[in-house]
């Protein structure tokens, strides 16, 4: 059985896809699979195969492939490991980084101001605590500099690392929240390693897991966010501005600050029920507070632009939104001009 976790488009029109093997007789082996355009196998390869490991990253270089993720080792339990392949997925080299203690896999990603370098981001566990490890390598594996901050996080996310339009580079990790579970940590990074902000999330549950899978740069500088937490609405969404702020209603987002003049609302306004989510064409709307007769549902898109208005009334109201694009939309519930109930719906066809 293989598992995926990067992939990468080639000069050839096919993927390289970086993962880990399985089989009956032996646990996950860091493997790498290459495909044409068709999704065809070209050739695939497991390297290590007597060490538990695996790929999380790959991209294609001048000669062949540099990949990233983890190794396990007998003295130093699971290591950063970064190797270069040719184009037939022989080795050319390959390194470990980390402690003496286990450490997270690492992810990969070029630098766009120091070309032929490549950013490598895990955490590296010191007296059992894992810190964020930001470490600079030249094209052969080299290291050019290497950062650890003492700062206890849970552990690096799978999402991978998005370069910023200053040569550095966002990524995820997560904390531990009150009770143990796992919550995502947003994290900006200059070119030399740096940090400019670190963000978490408001509102996140404490009493399950929560994990942001994957990263996209947004048009107006920001990014989107998504993954799924354990909860009866697994998937979810999170847009994040420039600066990496968000919130669980409108209004507090400064990507929503533009020209804009409704209030937040308060802290203890119900929780909207929307199902599916996400949505296609139709969703229905419920809540437990019985309405009067002028209350209205509100629609905003991300920009804080109101896309839909129209009365409620009961407790239920299925609304039709095909018209509407693929994106992220709170949606309201008013009564007297007073906040009762809100939500978010994701609309993806």
């Amino acid at each position: 059985m293989e598992q995926c976790f990067g992939t990468s488009t080639t000069q050839d029109g096919g993927y390289i896809v970086a993962g880990r093997q399985r089989t009956f007789s032996q646990n996950g082996r860091f493997f790498i699979l290459k495909t044409d355009s068709m999704g065809n196998e070209q050739w695939s390869h497991q390297y290590h195969p007597l060490q538990h490991g695996a790929a999380f990253s790959i991209f294609e270089t001048d000669t062949g492939y540099i990949a990233s993720g983890a190794i396990q080792y007998p003295d130093t339990d699971h290591d950063m490991f970064v190797m270069e392949i040719d184009e037939q997925g022989n080795v050319v080299w390959e390194k470990n980084y980390g402690g003496v203690e286990s450490d997270n896999a690492c992810l990969i990603l070029p630098s766009i101001s120091n070309p032929n370098t490549y950013f490598v981001v895990s955490a590296i566990r010191e007296n059992a605590i894992p810190k964020p490890f930001i470490t600079q390598i030249d094209s052969i594996g080299g290291t050019i500099w290497a950062k650890i901050y003492d700062i206890e996080v849970g552990a690096l996310q799978e999402a991978p690392p998005q370069l910023t339009s200053d040569g550095g580079f966002v990524c995820l990790y997560s904390y531990d929240t009150e009770f143990g579970y796992r919550a995502p940590w947003f994290w900006r990074f200059t070119a030399t390693g740096d940090t400019l902000w670190t963000r978490r999330i408001p509102g996140m549950p404490t009493d399950h897991n929560s994990y942001l899978k994957d990263i996209a740069r947004t048009h107006d500088g920001g990014w989107l966010l998504s993954g799924f937490d354990y909860s009866e609405q697994s998937s979810w969404a999170v847009k994040l501005d420039s600066l990496g702020h968000t919130c669980s209603y409108l209004g507090c987002d400064s990507t929503a600050s533009v020209g804009l003049s409704f209030v937040p609302p308060p802290p203890q306004t119900a929780q909207l029920n929307i199902m599916p989510n996400p949505a296609k064409e139709f969703v229905t709307l419920s809540w437990a507070t019985t309405l009067n007769a002028k209350a209205e549902l509100l629609i905003y898109d991300y920009t804080g632009k109101i896309v839909l208005r129209r009365f409620v009334s009961g407790n239920a109201a299925n609304i039709n939104l095909d018209y509407l694009p693929n994106g992220l939309y709170i949606c309201q519930i008013t009564d007297n001009g007073m906040m009762v109930a809100s939500g978010k719906v994701t609309i993806f066809k």
